[in-house]
């Protein structure tokens, strides 16, 4: 099946003018990743009860809101701004996906700027690991044809047609075969990205309420960097607000 990355580092070869380490975004599969090599997760595996309240969560976050605090990072509101940051070289690396190459760092404006690599995320206190977007085909019990149904998937899913996937930028295949195609020969953040998927990953799913989640979540992430609330009283806070959106959901 194919599926999107999860997030890798790229870094500057030269950032002679770089203003800080790195960005800091508010980005709430960002955070999941380092909770994720904290030993945690941020909801619980069956999504009934949110674990952003546990220490593996709120050390993980002190140490992401570190990287800003100890006037390492800067601290970006978004995802853009903290690519517009690196695309001008204000700051040595960031935390992004895969799609970020493609998108954003192959636009010509940056090349004179740019020479950038990519390294997997860096191991954690209790494991490597990141997050994963994965995407996949189900046939429903109730099709009237399932037949039909996966033979579409066997297509959708062959070499050939994951090799397009690739080649358009849209996602990472979920094969090993394409290991050597020229695409991510051509793209290291992708490479990185592809290569991340032999570590422990978590996916990066909340449950049917996960679009509120992540919304909390980055609220969160938004009092500790920019409102100066601390990441314990922030974290406690959200997670009052997750368990409400799920008994309103249950």
């Amino acid at each position: 099946m194919p599926r999107s990355p999860p997030a890798a580092c790229a870094g500057t070869g030269a950032p002679s003018g770089a203003a800080a380490v790195c960005a800091v975004p508010v980005s709430a599969p960002q955070l999941a990743a380092f909770v994720f090599q904290n030993g945690g997760s941020i909801m619980a595996y069956d999504f009934s009860d949110t674990w952003l309240d546990r220490q593996e969560a709120i050390s993980a976050g002190e140490v992401y809101a570190n990287f800003a605090t100890q006037d390492l990072g800067i601290p970006t509101d978004t995802l853009g701004t903290q690519r517009d940051f690196f695309g001008k070289g204000e700051v040595a690396m960031m935390l992004d996906f895969y799609s970020v190459e493609r998108d954003y760092l192959a636009n010509p404006q940056y090349q004179h700027v740019l020479n950038y690599g990519a390294v997997q995320p860096p191991a954690g206190p209790v494991r490597e690991g990141t997050v994963l977007f994965g995407m996949a085909y189900a046939v429903p019990s109730y099709s009237p044809r399932p037949d039909v149904a996966l033979e579409a998937i066997a297509c959708l899913t062959s070499e050939d047609s994951l090799n397009q996937v690739l080649e358009a930028g849209l996602a990472l295949p979920a094969r090993y075969s394409v290991a050597k195609h020229w695409y991510l020969e051509k793209y290291p953040v992708t490479a990185a990205a592809f290569r991340s998927a032999e570590l422990p990953v978590l996916p990066y799913n909340w449950g049917p309420s996960h679009g509120d989640i992540q919304n909390i979540v980055e609220s969160a992430i938004k009092d500790v960097l920019f409102g100066g609330v601390t990441v314990n009283d922030s974290f406690k806070t959200a997670a009052g607000q997750i368990r409400d959106v799920l008994l309103g959901a249950g």
